[in-house]
């Protein structure tokens, strides 16, 4: 089976990943690697403490692929990269890669398949204007 991959920058715009899912012929992909993916309340979860409940946060509802994020992203600093993951890969054979996921510029999959075992790394690096460029050029060097 040859996996297919896309990379795209969509700029925390929902419009342009909305647009990119609703492709012809993006179900082709296994994987679509994001940088800048839009990062706003989802939701509300229930809470002891806040009858209101506390705000979620996350991606849109991709529907047909679900979304692999560094782990360390909050609603004050959203991740910089996703990757989703077409639903038709078994989810046995895709997972989070954490010991490469430690930062919210980077996130990696451990892809399973016949052949073997690979990674599959998505990394964001700010432009140079950006006060978070530093930041994001450390995360990439200390994989």
């Amino acid at each position: 089976m040859t996996l297919n991959f896309i990379s795209h920058n969509i700029r925390k715009s929902p419009t342009s990943l909305m647009a990119i899912l609703a492709s012809p012929n993006i179900s082709s992909f296994h994987f679509i690697c994001l940088q800048e993916p839009p990062w706003h309340l989802i939701g509300t979860a229930r809470s002891a403490t806040n009858p209101e409940g506390e705000p979620v946060y996350g991606l849109p509802a991709t529907q047909g692929w679900r979304a692999l994020l560094p782990p360390v992203a909050t609603r004050t600093r959203p991740p910089q990269v996703a990757i989703l993951v077409n639903e038709s890969l078994p989810r046995s054979a895709v997972g989070l890669a954490s010991n490469l996921s430690s930062d919210r510029y980077v996130v990696a999959a451990n892809i399973a398949t016949t052949a073997g075992m690979f990674n599959l790394l998505n990394a964001y690096l700010p432009p140079s204007t950006s006060p978070t460029t530093q930041e994001g050029l450390n995360a990439i060097c200390s994989i």
